[in-house]
């Protein structure tokens, strides 16, 4: 309570007084100068002076006049921040009182009347001429001459995409690196956390209004908040992975508990908010999925370059929530982005220090891919088999080693019980092939043969149309305008033999069965 009465009443109060006091000084200093000098009497010094009769009256008016000017700024400036402060977030109030050059020039439109009061009042007690008068004559033309660019100042402080740049530079990270105190702790802790909640708020607002480019900077903002965090979390002392209270409220003990010690609880704070924005974009705005997903893939590749194992398996369940959200919303656009940018994440994980994780996610793209048929989301299975093909191809050029484990899930992608969709199935055979013809490509016939050995069952007319739909395939880009720009089927050219050859082996399997 005492720090709040500091803040909001004395603190400004001081100010004004203090600036009021300086430039009642300054008059005083000027006036005994020029005393000194012998140019008190100065003939250009009273040109600048009205006659002494006028003076009343013209500071009578010129205090009104202000008056009047302070009460049209206070009116423009409180109209245009509410109404900032309602379409955007809460937080514009605050940036508003904190900024300096509002503080500024509201010192100047007070203090301006009170000198002239003051000079109304013992006005009969200065000398004459004085440099208090040319002091407040100054300072009343600057008052008015100011009133234009500060407004322009205002409509550019108060443009939304200039708000959520300053909620963001709001946050003084640098600071954590410099051994803060437990009250600057908490203070930092605050910030971060009103930060994150307060661009969070900036989406929703904007998804309500339709604001695509306002939510996507907001977006963008609140990942490069994310990630500079990523980059100083080393060297933040240990009371800061303390969980603030009030935080998580919806979060059991254990939950709280395991967050302090995996040392993760900003990550979870900023995935939240991710995820509250995604499930407000669901079947409604493929772009804000789209942004989601893109940035949650970010803030996990930062991690793995920084080795935090506990932020890249948070990023990895967060994954898994989108999914499971865009599920239940039957919606198949935010699984198309959201499988794309989760197999590009687990790309990063293609070495020995990630081997198990990404094993994991393969278990989980087939896991969500399964679901989607159980659930009747159609072409969701063949998404994630086309993204599990893509990620055993690179694991064979960059590590060969995972190859075997992620083929053994590749090919029970399509074994999901109390499921029978025709046209799913297909899908992951031709993704299967695909990577057969790749194998083969690449020397690799047994690895090709065990893709056969999987599909052996499979009735050959099925297998020749299938092959048959492949053929005319030769474009990489999709003929349709979508995100990824890529043609789930496309192989390249060099690999059509490859592809033929494997076809030819269920011929000859045909073949051997007839003559049998």
């Amino acid at each position: 309570m005492r720090k709040n009465f500091f803040s909001i009443w004395l603190r400004p109060f001081l100010v004004v007084l203090f600036v009021l006091m300086g430039i009642i000084a300054l008059g005083a200093i000027g006036d005994r100068c020029l005393l000194l000098t012998g140019h008190l009497d100065n003939s250009l010094y009273r040109l600048l002076l009205p006659p002494a009769v006028e003076v009343p009256g013209l500071l009578g008016m010129s205090v009104e006049f202000l008056a009047a000017i302070v009460g049209i700024a206070i009116t423009v400036a409180s109209i245009l921040v509410q109404l900032s402060a309602t379409r955007y977030s809460s937080r514009v109030i605050d940036l508003f009182i904190e900024d300096r050059v509002n503080l500024a020039v509201y010192c100047l439109l007070i203090v301006t009347p009170l000198y002239g009061v003051w000079l109304a009042y013992i006005g009969g007690n200065l000398l004459y001429p004085t440099t208090h008068l040319i002091l407040f004559k100054g300072l009343t033309m600057f008052s008015i001459m100011v009133m234009m660019p500060y407004f322009n100042y205002l409509f550019h402080f108060l443009r939304p995409e200039n708000i959520v740049h300053r909620i963001q530079g709001s946050v003084r990270l640098k600071h954590l690196t410099r051994a803060p105190s437990p009250p600057q702790l908490d203070r930092l802790q605050n910030n971060l956390i009103g930060s994150v909640t307060q661009l969070s708020d900036v989406v929703s607002n904007s998804i309500s209004n339709s604001d695509m480019h306002l939510a996507l900077l907001s977006i963008g903002s609140l990942k490069s908040l994310a990630a500079d965090y990523c980059l100083v979390k080393s060297e933040a002392p240990s009371a800061w992975f303390n969980v603030p209270p009030r935080t998580f409220l919806g979060f059991e003990e254990i939950s709280l508990l395991r967050l302090a010690r995996d040392r993760t609880w900003v990550e979870m704070h900023c995935l939240k908010q991710f995820e509250l924005i995604l499930i407000l974009s669901l079947n409604r705005f493929r772009e804000i999925s789209a942004a989601i997903a893109h940035r949650t893939r970010d803030l996990g590749m930062l991690s793995l370059t920084r080795g935090d194992e506990k932020a890249v398996e948070l990023t990895v369940l967060f994954f898994n929530t989108y999914l499971r959200h865009a599920i239940n919303a039957f919606d198949i656009r935010t699984m198309f982005h959201t499988f794309y940018h989760y197999r590009l994440l687990a790309e990063g994980c293609l070495n020995q220090q990630w081997r198990e994780l990404l094993k994991k996610i393969a278990w989980y793209f087939k896991y969500y891919g399964q679901e989607c048929e159980r659930r009747g989301v159609s072409f969701a299975m063949e998404i994630a088999a086309y993204d599990l093909r893509v990620l055993v191809e690179q694991a064979y050029l960059v590590y060969p080693a995972v190859v075997d484990d992620l083929l053994i899930v590749f090919l029970d992608v399509d074994h999901a019980p109390d499921t029978e969709s025709e046209k799913s199935q297909r899908g992951v055979r031709k993704n299967q092939a695909i990577l057969a013809a790749f194998f083969l490509a690449h020397g690799e016939q047994a690895l090709a043969r065990r893709i056969f050995d999987d599909m052996q069952h499979e009735d050959c007319e099925r297998m020749a149309s299938i092959a048959r739909e492949l053929e005319p395939l030769t474009s990489q880009d999709f003929w349709e305008i979508q995100e990824r720009g890529s043609n789930f089927y496309y192989f390249p050219p060099e690999n059509m033999p490859h592809l033929q050859e494997f076809f030819s082996w269920f011929q000859r399997r045909e073949a051997a069965a007839v003559s049998l």
